[in-house]
């Protein structure tokens, strides 16, 4: 029987029959059959016509209550040795990125910037270029599709191109097409987002979250960025009607600040919108269980603003206006989608190229390129991701 096959009734009725039946003592078939050859023979046949016997040892031996038409009993399989002391041993291994796992420990310290004294720089050194998708269409149909399964986003994919949000430039051609990569959802997808957008690897050290909270709570950019997300704020709270105090502009300011905080929630299980395969280097060893139960608060889009001041380049988020439902109707308005600007950097300090990202289903990804020679003029269309 397999778990998802279970028949209760046939599994009643065989423990009813066998109920009923007094078993034949093993010690004593073993006797019959080692005395007597014809003796066991016979034994076996008379078994062979009534099912409801137990098998004798001799036929457990030789496998002839199987081919005799008698099913073989179920058998207690080994437990699996998985202790609280060696949680390692009951993860898979799996992931194309183990070999690089060296290299992008070295980056991920390269891009986590701290001072002699071990504090977190405010803002982060990035690269002039964002990250870029191999070309996955040299690669055979079959393993093409593993790959692109676990590296890129396709639900975001479909309902985006769908709704004429993303690539619709690409049928024109007019640039090339985007693609959103499978991005963990931990409450910490926007900087898991960013950071493969820009380097490849998730934000595991949570340097970028860790500069967005000091640039929030102590940087030097605090009060116009606090004053800018109250001229915003006010704006929205016209057209509710709703007009704040002074004590409450703080707590709300605080409440935003709390979102950013570097501190888990604890008890709450992952969101499964995650990668099932570790982006480009993730050894799995080198993660606690108590890592990857962790959750964090999920930010808003004055976050995404601050973001682009911490890394000094603009971010361009894809996203889709309003939330739908099963039907397709429209019941509420998602505010993620747009341009979000340095505003407060100078521009010499800032980098050109945009960080792409898209929003979808309450999840950010990170919105790359692919490194191919297909575009512009025209592109093959068995050579798109299914």
């Amino acid at each position: 029987f397999t778990a998802n096959k279970w028949d209760l009734e046939k599994a009643v009725l065989t423990y009813n029959e066998f109920k009923v039946v007094e078993p034949i003592a093993p010690a004593k078939v073993a006797n019959k059959t080692t005395s007597n050859a014809g003796t066991s023979t016979t034994s076996s046949t008379n078994r062979n016509r009534n099912s409801r016997l137990p098998p004798s040892t001799d036929e457990l031996e030789n496998g002839r209550h199987i081919s005799g038409g008698r099913k073989g009993f179920l058998e207690r399989s080994c437990a699996i040795d998985a202790t609280p002391d060696s949680p390692r041993e009951k993860r898979l291994t799996r992931g194309i990125s183990r070999a690089n796992a060296p290299l992008v420990d070295r980056a991920r310290l390269e891009k986590d910037g701290k001072d002699e004294e071990g504090h977190s720089h405010i803002s982060v050194d990035t690269p002039v270029y964002t990250f870029v998708l191999p070309d996955l269409t040299v690669f055979k149909d079959e393993y093409r599709a593993f790959l692109e399964k676990d590296l890129i986003e396709m639900s975001s994919l479909v309902t985006l191109e769908h709704n004429v949000r993303l690539n619709w430039w690409a049928e024109t051609g007019t640039c090339e097409r985007l693609w959103p990569m499978a991005t963990t959802g931990d409450g910490n997808c926007l900087l898991h987002a960013a950071s493969l957008g820009l380097w490849g690897f998730h934000d595991r050290l949570l340097t970028l979250r860790k500069a967005l909270y000091t640039t929030m709570s102590s940087g030097s950019k605090m009060a116009a960025l606090k004053r800018r997300w109250r001229y915003y704020q006010t704006q929205l709270n016209k057209e509710s009607g709703l007009v704040y105090n002074e004590s409450e502009w703080e707590q709300e300011w605080d409440n935003l600040l709390k979102l950013a905080n570097t501190e888990p929630r604890r008890g709450r299980r992952r969101s499964t919108l995650q990668s099932p395969l570790m982006t480009l280097s993730e050894d799995p060893n080198q993660q606690s269980e108590e890592e990857d139960n962790c959750t964090y608060d999920s930010l808003e889009e004055f976050h995404v603003f601050v973001l682009a001041h911490v890394l000094r380049r603009p971010i361009i988020v894809v996203a889709d206006t309003v939330l739908r439902d099963a039907d397709g109707e429209a019941f509420a308005p998602i505010p993620f989608g747009g341009i979000y600007l340095p505003l407060e950097c100078k521009e010499t300090e800032c980098q050109k190229s945009p960080l792409l990202l898209t929003y979808d289903a309450a999840h950010f990804s990170a919105l790359v390129a692919m490194d191919n020679d297909t575009w512009p003029p025209h592109e093959d269309e068995s050579r798109k991701p299914r």
